[in-house]
This record gives structure tokens, C-alpha cells and sequence, in this order.
């Protein structure tokens, strides 16, 4: 029986201590995964700040450069030809979209067309199976 006592003592505390070391693994496992969100978190935090940084001092070194170097006025037949051509561009895409409504609705037309024609057809067919019914 001691013997016996001794076996299970020794197999309980085996037990327990493998118990033990399974929740601290699951503690330290828990931990690592905290630390590793934290850190993504600070990192993204971090990364936000300082990019919010760089814009903010890329603005103010693009606000420096035109006060210390304006840009030279545009000549008056450059200024005019320049906005000749961005309203031909504006005008050629509005043509494009409007080609391609046209175009749409006209598919739409011949679509409709089509069905209206197909349900005459079937109208007269009934028509004349109607004729040929009241006939015969």
C-alpha cells in the first residue's frame, strides 16, 4: 500500500506540475500575443504620426520655396493656349461620355424594339389559333 501511495503521490505531483507548466505557457503565450498587438499598434500609431509629420513639413517647405522663389508669370498667349487645350480635353471627354450614352440608349431602343415585336408575333399567332378554334 505504500508503495502503492507513493506511486500516485508521485503521479499526482507529476501531474500537477505538468498542469502548472501548461498554464503558465498559456500565460506567457497570452502575454506575448498582448505584446505583439501593443507593439503593432504603437508601431501603426507611431507610423501615423510621423507621416502626419512629413506632410506637415513637406507643406511648410512647399509654402518656403514660393515665398523665396515664386514662379515666373506665365506669358498671356501661353496662359490662353494652355486653357484653350484644357477646354478642347474637357470637350473631347464630354463628347466620348455622351457617344457612349447614345450608343447605350440606342441598344436599349433596339432591345425594346425587339420584345415589342416578338409579343405582336405572339399576339397574332393567338389571334389566328383563336380564328382557327371559333371555325372549326
Amino acid at each position: 500500500q505504500s508503495r502503492f501511495r507513493g506511486h500516485l503521490a508521485r503521479r499526482e505531483v507529476a501531474t500537477r506540475k505538468s498542469a502548472v507548466r501548461r498554464l503558465e505557457l498559456e500565460r506567457l503565450e497570452r502575454e506575448h500575443a498582448a505584446v505583439r498587438i501593443q507593439s503593432c499598434f504603437r508601431g501603426r500609431a507611431a507610423r501615423h504620426h510621423f507621416a502626419e509629420r512629413r506632410h506637415e513639413d513637406s507643406m511648410w517647405q512647399e509654402e518656403l520655396m514660393q515665398q523665396e522663389f515664386p514662379q515666373p508669370e506665365r506669358f498671356r498667349g501661353m496662359a490662353l493656349r494652355e486653357d484653350f487645350r484644357e477646354m478642347q480635353q474637357c470637350q473631347a471627354s464630354e463628347s466620348a461620355d455622351l457617344s457612349l450614352r447614345i450608343e447605350e440608349t440606342w441598344a436599349e431602343v433596339l432591345l425594346l424594339r425587339q420584345r415589342k415585336a416578338s409579343r405582336l408575333s405572339e399576339v397574332s399567332r393567338l389571334e389566328q389559333l383563336v380564328e382557327l378554334c371559333s371555325d372549326g
